[in-house]
């Protein structure tokens, strides 16, 4: 392949590569920061890092581990209930937080929850 080619298909990845994957401008609370996050359509990661996203839907918040998760529930509003635990009152605002719960993967949930507190501001 000669070497203009090359140059072509490696910049556009590097781009992408460090820009990241996902995310929106909505801010994120972060220790001391007194940034105040808002419920709603937000992801984070993805590539090389842990993919975190978050849907509000009739006052519910759902979070996903997973991006394929994540895109389903954005095309059809509904959850598998045997892939999710309910967190009722947990929310920002005492929403319901729905978090994926897969059974191969235990820590993911304690992972996700950890993010949406951290997020918030939550104790």
């Amino acid at each position: 392949m000669p070497r203009h080619n090359v140059i072509q298909v490696i910049i556009p990845v590097l781009a992408v590569l460090l820009a990241g994957c996902g995310g929106d401008s909505r801010p994120t609370a972060a220790a001391g920061d007194g940034a105040k996050a808002v419920p709603g359509s937000y992801s984070d990661g993805g590539g090389l890092s842990r993919y975190y996203g978050e849907e509000l839907h009739e006052k519910r918040i759902y979070v996903f581990g997973t991006k394929d998760m994540h895109n389903a529930f954005k095309a059809t509003h509904t959850v598998d209930p045997t892939k999710s635990k309910s967190f009722i009152g947990e929310g920002p605002n005492r929403e319901t937080v729905v978090v994926q719960a897969e059974k191969d993967q235990p820590a993911m949930t304690a992972r996700l929850l950890e993010s949406f507190k951290k997020r918030y501001a939550l104790k």
